[in-house]
């Protein structure tokens, strides 16, 4: 979320305690150190903050957040499977005709769906049902168990927003930590240095001033990250602690690196429906920059084909791509400035009449995790 960087090689916890102790010794040798200005409240204010430091939560801590609230979002959807495989059992019995109908929603298609798309096949279901309701009564269905269907879709959605919620917690948290442990360390430096200065020819006082040892500083850089993109944003992932990250980027293969130094854990945007994407980057530590991990992404996932919008019944229509598993529609109401999404389907169509004026349409492909590039329309609703 920012560029902020680390500008110490000490863990947190190894930062707090040394300002603590730098805050002991201070005190100890407070008439000698007065002549570099430092006082009583300088040493308060130090002792002040690394207190705060050492109690400010790790980044483990909002790590496990989201772990949890991944768990709840992902119980609640193995409880709509559940409801799904109820209505899906009834509506084989009774519309045996109409198997293609119900096909999207088993639990064989809505594995390969992200969440966004299976909370809205939950819905889907819920409607489609609903407009067979006459003859899946017979089976024992009922209005009640599709409008459950439906809270329980808007449960996980809610629960998927508390995730998302998390996600940027931990991003704005480990800003928050990052811009306090350089605060910190800017005091201990500064104090530090006073102390070296004034007793550099005592050697058990001044190694009590020494910030690093070498059991603090890392002996090898950091190894390779794993380089991942989800829903557009390129991430690097490390197995050790780093103190910055390096991303470099582009979208074709004689092209130029696109480079951001960024924070560690911080996602980078570089946008959906590219053709192909080569990745590389690295973290860095005391011991320098590491090694560099890499991936490419190719997406040949083409738009779908030939949209349009059918007046005379009233339904968006278009084309498949080939290698397509899904299509997205979503609408603008105000010229491109803001969309809404209308439906995630494996159908070819979808009836539906919107508002009357001129809206855009635009139309993607998705295949798992990968998007195409959207084609855009415009409909003129009378």
């Amino acid at each position: 979320m920012s560029d902020a960087k680390r500008k110490y090689a000490l863990p947190d916890i190894e930062m707090a305690w040394f300002a603590s102790q730098l805050a002991i010794i201070l005190t100890e040798n407070l008439t000698d150190m007065a002549k570099y200005g430092i006082t009583a409240q300088n040493i308060t204010t130090l002792a002040t903050l690394a207190h705060a430091f050492e109690v400010f939560p790790s980044d483990a801590y909002y790590a496990a957040q989201i772990t949890d609230a991944v768990y709840d979002r992902n119980a609640k959807q193995q409880e709509i499977e559940k409801r799904m495989k109820i209505i899906l059992i009834r509506a084989k019995a009774e519309l045996p005709e109409r198997k293609e109908r119900y096909a999207p929603y088993t639990l064989e298609a809505t594995q390969k769906l992200s969440v966004p798309e299976f909370i809205f096949a939950a819905r889907e279901l819920a409607r489609v049902a609903a407009e067979d309701l006459a003859t899946l009564d017979d089976a024992g269905l009922a209005q009640s168990e599709l409008d459950e269907l439906e809270a329980e879709a808007q449960v996980m959605y809610d629960l998927q927003v508390a995730v998302a919620a998390k996600v940027r917690q931990r991003s704005e948290k480990a800003y928050e930590r990052i811009t306090k442990g350089n605060e910190l360390y800017a005091l201990v430096a500064r104090y530090a240095g006073f102390g070296k200065s004034e007793y550099s020819d005592v050697p058990v006082e001044h190694d009590k001033f020494v910030i690093y040892s070498e059991s603090h500083v890392p002996k090898t850089p950091p190894a390779a990250p794993i380089v991942e993109v989800i829903d557009g944003y390129a991430e690097l992932i490390f197995s050790q602690e780093v103190t910055s990250a390096r991303l470099r980027y582009k979208f074709t293969a004689n092209g130029e690196f696109i480079e951001v130094v960024k924070s560690p854990n911080e996602p980078h945007f570089i946008g959906t429906g590219h053709a192909i994407i080569y990745l590389e980057g690295e973290g860095r530590n005391a011991a320098g920059w590491g090694a560099t991990g890499v991936k490419v992404i190719v997406n040949d996932l083409q738009p779908p084909g030939n949209p349009v919008y059918n007046h005379a019944l009233g339904r968006f229509e278009y084309e498949m791509a080939e290698g397509a598993e899904q299509t997205e529609l979503e609408v603008s109401y105000d010229d491109g400035v803001t969309y809404q999404q209308i439906f995630i389907s494996s159908e070819t169509i979808y009836v539906w009449t919107p508002p009357s004026g001129t809206l855009r349409a635009r139309f993607r492909s998705i295949r798992g995790g990968v998007m195409s590039g959207w084609i855009e329309i415009i409909v003129v609703i009378p």
